[in-house]
């Protein structure tokens, strides 16, 4: 009967449902300035980082907030999908992971199959960050896992 009931409120477009949460479509989050200045400097901090992002609590610290993921303001960017969790504390902002993507795809097409040592050397970056950014990309099913290696997935 709920389900019923709250189907019928969505196609009226009077509720919004996305997993386990219901709000009403006119439903807007307003941020104070100070707490806007925190949800920008955030996703910049995540989009500048690129491949090697930093974790919450220091993202959140270098703007001079206390706490972790749990954060209203960092679950903000969560929940917009402007972050993705990767890994336990490990986010990445959406556009780096796409632009990762495109690059590893690159590379793959190339050499039709790289390790953890190829994600290092094109991104910079160190075994911390390859090794959820490739587990990641088998989640996504861009790549598939053949022993240590990854190739494109369908390739």
């Amino acid at each position: 009967m709920f389900a019923q009931l709250l189907a019928a409120l969505e196609t009226d477009g009077v509720v919004r449902s996305e997993r386990d949460q219901v709000r009403l479509a006119s439903h807007a989050i307003r941020l104070t300035s100070e707490q806007q200045r925190v949800v920008e400097g955030l996703e910049s901090a995540f989009l500048a980082a690129g491949a090697a992002p930093p974790s919450p609590e220091e993202a959140l610290g270098r703007l001079g907030v206390k706490g972790t993921e749990k954060h209203e303001l960092f679950q903000l960017l969560v929940a917009d999908r402007r972050l993705v969790r990767v890994k336990e504390s490990l986010f990445f902002h959406t556009r780096a992971l796409d632009a990762i993507q495109d690059k590893v795809v690159a590379l793959l097409r190339e050499r039709k199959e790289i390790g953890p040592g190829d994600i290092k050397d094109l991104l910079g970056i160190s075994r911390k960050y390859a090794i959820p950014l490739l587990e990641h990309m088998d989640a996504r099913r861009v790549t598939t896992r053949v022993g240590e290696r990854r190739v494109l997935r369908g390739a």
